[in-house]
């Protein structure tokens, strides 16, 4: 019993100093936005501008399953409702496939065409794609393989802007300060989801619903895919700022990089034999 209040004081204290370090933290993120070098501010942008054109797509993707592939409605139409969310589910599960086996071939990507080819593919491909969930489908494809096509095609830009900029980091701020500044650049991708969703919301709300027939004409007035479009105008931002990035010269993502690395930053010949890096 008379070890309860030395028990409690330690209490006290451990969680004071557990909030002290929190806080810490958070406090070094902020500092850490006005000492970040020139390069990942322009690679924070383009995170950001990412994020922004993905974050639309990952909010209203079960709805425009739901409404605008399966015509479905919670009050009128509840079983087209119900089976168009599970195949949004079905959608999602081949996004994640794809990016899982494109998580392997991306290393390759890069040093088959560099780390701004690569992010620029990636992300043009995400512009299109943002753009054509917005847009009528084309005569004789079905709703639901478009929508499902699409889905998949995004997975390419989604594994690359969530792995190439964390990868470049290291390059630009230094192995020391590496874990501070992927802080940073995780924090422009909340930022990013909160802006681009309220923008998407409003678009949702004010541009026109559509209609369409199925027994009786039938008409939805907030029309998601106007929500899902507007990342394809933040895409576009990305897409500008990836060819002010300017690439590392050492090759970070080469899964060869642990193996060779005063070679590949030195600009030196890699092979078996240890190659010389004279000029």
């Amino acid at each position: 019993a008379a070890a309860a209040p030395l028990l409690a004081r330690r209490r006290r204290n451990a969680c004071v100093r557990c909030t002290a370090s929190t806080c810490d933290v958070f406090v070094s993120i902020l500092r850490a936005f006005r000492t970040m070098p020139c390069e990942l501010i322009k690679l924070m942008a383009v995170f950001f501008f990412s994020w922004c054109a993905f974050s639309p797509f990952m909010v209203y993707m079960s709805l425009f399953f739901a409404r605008n592939v399966y015509y479905g409605d919670k009050d009128a139409a509840p079983e087209r409702y119900n089976y168009g969310v599970q195949m949004s589910m079905y959608a999602l599960a081949i996004f994640a496939g794809v990016q899982l086996f494109y998580s392997f071939a991306l290393p390759h990507v890069v040093k088959a065409f560099g780390v701004r080819v690569a992010y620029f593919g990636a992300q043009l491909l995400a512009t299109v794609c943002l753009a054509a969930f917005a847009a009528p489908v084309a005569p004789g494809v079905p709703h639901g393989l478009a929508a499902f096509t699409l889905s998949a095609l995004l997975a390419f830009n989604f594994t690359s802007f969530n792995s190439i900029p964390f990868a470049l980091v290291p390059s630009y701020a230094g192995k020391d300060d590496a874990g501070l500044y992927m802080g940073v650049l995780n924090s422009a991708s909340v930022v990013a989801q909160l802006i681009a969703n309220l923008v998407a919301g409003q678009a949702t709300a004010h541009l026109p619903g559509f209609c369409f027939t199925e027994r009786r004409q039938r008409c939805i007035s907030q029309n998601v895919a106007w929500g899902i479009g507007t990342g394809a105008v933040w895409s576009v931002f990305a897409l500008v700022g990836i060819w002010f990035v300017r690439p590392p010269r050492a090759k970070i993502i080469d899964p060869d990089i642990d193996a060779v690395p005063s070679a590949i930053v030195n600009g030196g010949g890699g092979g078996d034999g240890g190659g010389d890096a004279r000029g």
